[in-house]
């Protein structure tokens, strides 16, 4: 009988989603449900090789009506917090798509493109979702990198 208690906790274990930690830092303007990070699933630190493309998706419901979707991001290494400068910060993919309704659930996912030449780091990412008016509708942080 014991050895059948444990494959119950095993695969109970096994069963469970793991996901990449992360702080939710919402704002007025909307509230973050879930991220996502492929290959992410699981450890506290999400790192990305140089070459690759890779989505991030966060589901989140914003307060109010939205025209366009903008996103900013800062990584902050040591004492220092620096913008990225992403190539098209407009272009994501929304469900359902714009213009976004107040207190209907969205999922975003922006597909982050990494250059070769991209120096290599760890730190701490804050990746905000705005309006056109440059409100914070969702914003998530986590330990991530590039190798």
């Amino acid at each position: 009988m014991p050895s059948f208690s444990l494959a119950v906790v095993v695969l109970a274990f096994l069963g469970r989603s793991h996901s990449l930690s992360y702080h939710a830092c919402d704002s007025a303007m909307g509230k973050v449900h879930s991220m996502y990070i492929p290959g992410c699933e699981v450890g506290d630190v999400c790192y990305i090789s140089k070459g690759l493309t890779k989505p991030i998706h966060i589901r989140f419901t914003p307060n109010t009506k939205t025209q366009q979707v903008v996103t900013v991001v800062h990584v902050k290494v040591g004492w220092a917090s620096i913008p990225v400068r992403l190539t098209h910060p407009t272009s994501c993919f929304l469900i359902p798509p714009l213009p976004l309704k107040r207190a209907s659930p969205y999922e975003y996912v922006f597909n982050m493109s990494i250059e070769n030449s991209a120096p290599s780091f760890t730190g701490k990412i804050k990746w905000e979702l705005k309006n056109e008016m440059g409100a914070g509708l969702a914003c998530v942080e986590f330990l991530g990198g590039i190798r």
